[in-house]
């Protein structure tokens, strides 16, 4: 039996494409959140500092073919 809020009240007992669609939605917002979660959690710090690590001792390797200053403006006149 149709009630006023179905969009489509020829197909009473059926959802309505918005309905569908809200529960989609709502399904998808649930499971980022939850591997948003479980991402924060799994998260360490050992990680950050070898990686932190590797890029200084990587730096004194690149520095021979960069310059170590911008030129002047004095350059350009």
């Amino acid at each position: 039996m149709p009630d006023s809020t179905d969009l489509f009240p020829r197909n009473s007992g059926m959802d309505s494409f918005l309905d569908i669609g809200w529960r989609i939605g709502l399904v998808f917002l649930g499971i980022g959140g939850l591997v948003l979660f479980i991402q924060r959690r799994t998260g360490t710090v050992l990680e950050d500092k070898e990686w932190n690590h590797q890029s200084m001792s990587d730096e004194g390797m690149e520095q021979f073919n960069r310059p170590s200053m911008a030129p002047s403006l004095d350059n350009f006149e």
